[in-house]
């Protein structure tokens, strides 16, 4: 250990043992049940917040409404079984063939069992569709994850880039024409490889192929879908042939012609995977994001004006139904793999109740960037909601609701999406309770008929990272991996694939450290403390957090002093997230659940330096019901440095347990029951 080092950690020792000292002082003071503290107490006097966790901070923010106050994610506790985390532990797979073996195998030595991989669409063969055109780079990303045991989820995808098979190439055009012109000229040779409705000019930004459709072919002369945005002077230009058309009218013979080849690389991808994986250890993965890259879906974005009427919503419940249908026919021998709908990407209507039958899981993509309060708050129909549950607000004569009063401060978190700031939360989907979006049920119960309730995987995860300084950016990002990891599995998501191992800036694993970098070592203990002392699990825990209380002013804003528009202190934000890791141990991860992770906590460092950002410990006081199962030691630790944090049983009756640790803005573990020495269900408490 260095001098630095040691000293960090006496630093950090002294800061808990005068924290400790001042709250045996203390003078207790209990707040309305669940509800944030509206005044900061002085440093002297301790205020608790009890039950903390309570369904109303769901049930009071219906669909239509959002709140600074609320957060969803304090409705309801489960105590989930570590090994479900351990699953769930993933990362998009997005670096270059030559590297694939390396980065799987730092993947797997820091705990990673899921890895997203694309195989695209445009991958395929022009001349055999059932054929890739270059297999080997596939087989050796394939290869690298059944060496190193992880389990793909296979991104099925046809971005408008390059949607498909195709034919790129480059057409002649001999003479100028104007801006708003409906025909081009070619030169003979460019002129007789198009197919009319097939062939097209490319777009360069965004990257489309074959955007401007060539409809018609007389001569050497082309008509266009299209007008032309800009004049075109005589000049070589991109152009594409596609093997099928873009997805037109459900039911037309064009567009199941365009829906069997999509079958045909469905069952490509398949076969290829399982072959290469040696069985059916993978997943899929139908479409990616409907925001950008996805004008293949609609034939009617390659002309103006419109030549026949696209339904998108039907369009894409083909697709994903014939997918699942094609994939668990069992003449095609797939298998139970696990099918996830990338369509809900990024949108909150779909549920468990509207899905098709044989779907694993409602994909989501919980970004999360820098948002400032009040400057960059958004006006619409959507109703602001106080912290009493109450609409706070007026409507303009456009019907766009104006909030009654915004705290000041910055929401950039990987919980955003469980919090009610927007009205999106997907809390509705993972919550034990029902509620409805648009007359839609939406929870974790919900099915189609006849069929399972489908899980929810984080196919894409991250918090932008354009706004983070450079040398900071390793230990944000193993803050953020940390937070997305134990918040969303404990609250009910079954995978999380952190977004990416490649790809500047949004990269978590750095391929020049032998271990892969500070994310991955983060993960790495992580992993390894929740799997250290795992064991079979026959009789369920239920932890509950009874309370939770401190001393500190510290808030992550401040309120106006009313009831109805309370300060937000740190200790309405303690993360709570129970993990059972058999029948008689636990472990808890507790932080402050901080709503900016580029808070200058510590702004006498430079702005360079990461431990600027880190909020100091703070002293909390947690009681914590449930506890009976798990008697013995009580120990925590630390994932994001190793090591362990001091924390002092105040104290201790069968099923209740009160304890002081110090907390920060990364996950601490917070182990109760057995000690280090395990075996099956006895434990030692030395």
């Amino acid at each position: 250990m260095t001098t630095s080092s040691r000293a960090r950690k006496l630093a950090d020792s002294m800061i808990a043992l005068r924290i400790f000292v001042l709250l045996s002082l203390v003078v207790i003071v209990s707040v309305l049940p669940g509800v944030p503290s509206s005044a900061a107490p002085s440093r002297d006097v301790f205020t608790e917040i009890r039950n903390p966790f309570n369904p109303r901070q769901l049930l009071d923010l219906p669909f239509g409404e959002r709140s600074h106050w609320l957060q969803p994610w304090r409705a309801y506790v489960d105590t989930v079984p570590a090994t479900r985390l351990e699953a769930a532990i993933g990362m998009n797979f997005n670096v270059p063939p030559d590297e694939a073996m390396r980065v799987a195998r730092l993947l797997a030595q820091a705990g990673f069992h899921r890895v997203r991989y694309e195989i695209p669409w445009c991958n395929v063969g022009y001349s055999d569709p059932n054929r890739f055109a270059n297999p080997g780079p596939i087989l050796t990303v394939l290869h690298a994850f059944r060496a190193n045991h992880l389990r793909p989820l296979i991104l099925l995808n046809a971005n408008e880039g390059c949607p498909g098979p195709a034919r790129r190439f480059r057409v002649h055009v001999v003479s100028a024409a104007p801006a708003g012109g409906r025909t081009l000229q070619l030169d003979a040779g460019s002129a007789s490889v198009v197919i009319p409705g097939l062939t097209g000019l490319d777009t360069q930004k965004p990257m489309k192929a074959a955007a401007v459709m060539f409809t018609s072919l007389n001569g050497t002369t082309v008509s266009l879908s299209k007008p032309l945005i800009h004049g075109i002077e005589p000049g070589w230009y991109s152009a594409s042939t596609l093997r099928y058309q873009p997805f037109g009218a459900v039911g037309t013979g064009d567009f199941d012609h365009t829906l069997d080849g999509w079958l045909d690389y469905v069952g490509l991808v398949a076969r290829t995977t399982r072959a290469a994986l040696g069985g059916d250890a993978f997943d899929v993965e139908v479409w990616n994001e409907l925001s950008f890259g996805s004008d293949f879906l609609n034939l009617d974005t390659y002309y103006s004006p419109a030549v026949i009427p696209v339904d998108l919503p039907a369009t894409e419940s083909a697709i994903l139904t014939d997918t699942i249908a094609y994939l668990r026919d069992p003449k095609n021998g797939f298998g139970e793999i696990g099918i996830g709908d990338g369509f809900t990407n990024e949108e909150p209507f779909d549920s468990g109740a509207t899905v098709p039958k044989g779907l694993a899981a409602i994909d989501k993509h919980p970004y999360a960037g820098p948002i400032r309060f009040p400057s960059q708050a958004t006006f619409n129909g959507v109703r602001p909601v106080d912290a009493l549950g109450h609409v706070d607000g007026h409507q303009d004569s456009d019907g766009r609701w104006h909030d009654n009063f915004i705290p000041t401060y910055t929401a950039f978190f990987p919980e955003y999406y469980l919090t009610g700031i927007q009205t999106e939360t997907l809390i509705r989907d993972l919550s034990p309770y029902t509620t409805t979006v648009q007359g839609t049920p939406h929870g974790r119960f919900t099915h189609p008929s006849g069929g399972a309730p489908p899980a929810i995987w984080l196919t894409e995860a991250a918090l932008d990272p354009h706004t983070v300084p450079t040398n900071v950016q390793p230990r944000f990002k193993a803050k953020e991996a940390l937070r997305y990891l134990v918040s969303w599995v404990n609250k009910g998501a079954r995978a999380v694939y952190l977004f990416s191992a490649g790809y500047q800036p949004w990269e978590f694993v750095n391929v020049d450290a032998p271990d892969g970098g500070a994310t991955l070592r983060a993960v790495a203990r992580l992993a390894k403390d929740l799997h250290t002392g795992s064991g079979r699990i026959s009789q369920a825990l239920s932890l509950k957090l009874a309370a939770v209380g401190n001393t500190s002013h510290h808030a992550q804003f401040q309120g106006d002093g009313t009831p109805q528009h309370p300060t937000l202190n740190d200790r309405d934000v303690v993360g709570f997230f129970p993990f059972q890791l058999s029948n008689r141990r636990a472990a808890i991860a507790l932080y402050v659940m901080t709503r900016n992770l580029l808070t200058p906590y510590r702004s006498h460092l430079p702005r360079s330096d990461p431990k600027r950002y880190d909020l100091p410990p703070e002293m909390f006081r947690l009681t914590i019901l449930g506890t009976a199962q798990v008697a013995g030691r009580i120990r925590a630790t630390d994932p994001l440095d190793g090591g362990a944090v001091p924390v002092q049983v105040v104290s201790r009756t069968k099923d209740r347990i009160v304890v002081d640790i110090p907390l920060t803005d990364s996950p601490r573990l917070l182990f109760l029951g057995c000690g280090s020495r395990v075996r099956g269900d006895s434990c030692s408490t030395s």
